[in-house]
């Protein structure tokens, strides 16, 4: 079976990670697509952050599919996309005290985001 070109989501880094594999996932399978397609289609799909993300990887090119789907539900699972989310819309306003209290909270969850060497 042949599925549009537009049919294929995208990824960028910032939208529900596990919504994007399932869906990628689906069309893999009702394409019958090859083993050794998967990597390339998957990394075609990448976009934005996510792509830049994926080239500062070591070897990235050499990854297996399994590889990357493994680094990108590392890197974007669910609970790091929502916090880097709440930060980057975080708003100081007025309140700094105010504004303070919810970048701790968030940063609190987001402990893991950077690693040790940075």
């Amino acid at each position: 079976m042949k599925v549009s070109e537009k049919a294929w989501p995208k990824f960028d880094g910032t939208g529900d990670l596990g919504s994007f594999l399932s869906k990628m996932e689906y069309l893999m399978h009702i394409t019958d697509m090859p083993h050794c397609e998967r990597a390339p289609q998957l990394v075609q799909l990448l976009k934005g952050r996510a792509f830049t993300w994926l080239q500062h990887l070591p070897n990235w090119i050499g990854l297996q599919y399994d590889e990357i789907v493994t680094a990108l539900q590392k890197e974007y699972g669910a609970m790091k996309t929502r916090d880097l989310a709440r930060l980057e819309n975080l708003k100081c306003g007025n309140d700094i005290t105010k504004f303070n209290d919810e970048f701790n909270k968030i940063g609190q969850g987001c402990r893991d985001i950077l690693s040790e060497d940075a």
